[in-house]
């Protein structure tokens, strides 16, 4: 796990004071935009079952979108990431932002989920 969060340069820190909150840093603003936004357990959680549903074979693909309109794409081999929600809906065939190995985006979200779990600051829903 190490060896893929370093890879991706992956750091997890906690802001307290006025800008309190869980945060991602990561090699691609848009890979840690996208992790963050899923900033409470549960929502961590969701992500992380949706990748392992795909992994185990259970669904081909399944798409994520966030609250900053962003979208992440998964299949069995590859993560998409897209910076437009309305741009990747009007045409899913235009090239994604960035891409990365699934399983490297299943141990980094796992990863994200372990950190706000044992966080001082627990955002559960």
């Amino acid at each position: 796990m190490n060896a893929i969060l370093n890879q991706y340069k992956v750091q997890f820190f906690t802001l307290v004071g006025f800008a309190l909150g869980n945060n991602i840093t990561s090699i691609n603003d848009l890979l840690s935009q996208i992790i963050g936004d899923h900033y409470t357990i549960y929502d961590a959680n969701s992500l992380l079952n949706g990748i392992d549903q795909v992994l185990n074979n259970t669904i081909p693909i399944i798409e994520f979108d966030t609250p900053s309109l962003q979208v992440a794409v998964v299949n069995s081999n590859i993560t998409k990431l897209y910076e437009d929600f309305y741009s990747y809906e009007n045409d899913n065939t235009i090239v994604p932002y960035y891409s990365l190995p699934t399983q490297d985006f299943q141990i980094i979200v796992q990863a994200w989920r372990n950190y706000l779990v044992q966080s001082p600051i627990k955002n559960k829903e």
